[in-house]
Formats: structure tokens, sequence, C-alpha cells
């Protein structure tokens, strides 16, 4: 038997690999506008989704370390940095999470996020020359513990997920709704 780790990462390859080439990074990256219009499309992924986890009980909460893994107040912060009035995006329909499997499951799309967050935030330095100090924070994330957050939330997954085809129902879920939000057609 699969682990969950292994159920939703199984499930899911098609639909990240599809949400990596539907989105433009490049154009995304080309100025500070096109910057700010990509927070934004953030945000109006995160700040739902948050506002659903604030909801969770407190054990669970504790579990999954929140709200000190919220990146809501980096996204805003990094939006006020960049000035100008960001566009108002419509939230994407989110995954149900009516059970802690397809909560963690959901925020398996999430926290990974935070390793491409490593990438991206490097080209934001050279291409933009921000950082995590004048609107680059939410792709800084944790920085140098990146990689050991998400080992921490994977080993938290494995021991946590009771029914894995129910988490990986919700992380495809939440990539369909990255992949709506952040889409992009490509640059000719």
């Amino acid at each position: 038997m699969q682990s969950p780790l292994a159920v939703i990462r199984s499930r899911t390859r098609p639909l990240h690999a599809e949400l990596e080439s539907s989105f433009d990074l490049t154009a995304s990256l080309g100025s500070i506008p096109a910057y700010r219009d990509l927070l934004a499309r953030y945000l109006s992924i995160y700040k739902p989704f948050e506002a659903v986890l604030a909801d969770e009980p407190i054990e669970t909460l504790a579990l999954i370390s929140w709200p000190q893994r919220s990146r809501v107040a980096q996204l805003e912060r990094d939006l006020a940095a960049l000035g100008g009035q960001p566009p108002v995006i419509p939230a994407p329909e989110l995954p149900m999470l009516d059970d802690l499997s397809s909560l963690l499951g959901a925020l398996y799309v999430v926290e990974g996020s935070s390793l491409g967050g490593q990438i991206i935030y490097r080209q934001i330095q050279q291409q933009l020359h921000l950082d995590a100090t004048s609107g680059a924070a939410f792709f800084y994330g944790d920085g140098d513990e990146t990689g050991s957050s998400w080992k921490r939330f994977t080993a938290v997954l494995e021991e946590n997920i009771t029914e894995p085809e129910r988490a990986a129902d919700a992380a495809e879920a939440m990539f369909l709704a990255f992949g709506r939000t952040l889409s992009s057609p490509k640059a000719a």
C-alpha cells in the first residue's frame, strides 16, 4: 500500500505539470505592474483559503502550525511595498475541507508552492531587484528553512492522513484552483 504522500504525488503530478506549463513566469516578472498582478492572483487564493483554515479546531491549527504558517500578511506587505493599486482578482473555487485528510491534501499544494517560491525568489532578485524586505517576502517564505519546513509538513501529512484518496482529491482541487487563477497566455 502506498503512503499518503505517494498517493497525493501520483495523483497530482499531471496537474502540477499542467500548471507549470500554463504559467508564464517570465511575463509575470517582466515589470513591477506584472509582478503586482501575480501577487494579487496569489492573494485571491490564499486569503479565502486561510479564512477557511481559521475556522478549524484549535487542535488542527496546532498540528499544522497555524497561523504561524500564514502567507496572507506577506502578500499584503509585498503589495503595499510595491505601491499602486493591485487588480482585484475573483477568488477561485476551493476544495471542500471537511476532514483532516482533505485539509492536509489542500495544504500539500499550498506548502509545496513554497519550494517553488525559492526559485522564483531568486528570479525576482535578479530581474526586479526586490528582496524579502522590499516586495518579495511571500516568495522568500521561510528562506533557508523552507526545505526543513517542507519535511516537517510532510511528516505531519504522513502521520495524520487517514484517507489518502480524500487527501488527493483535495490536492487536485487545490491545483485546479491555482491553475485557474495563475495560468496566463504564453508570451509570443
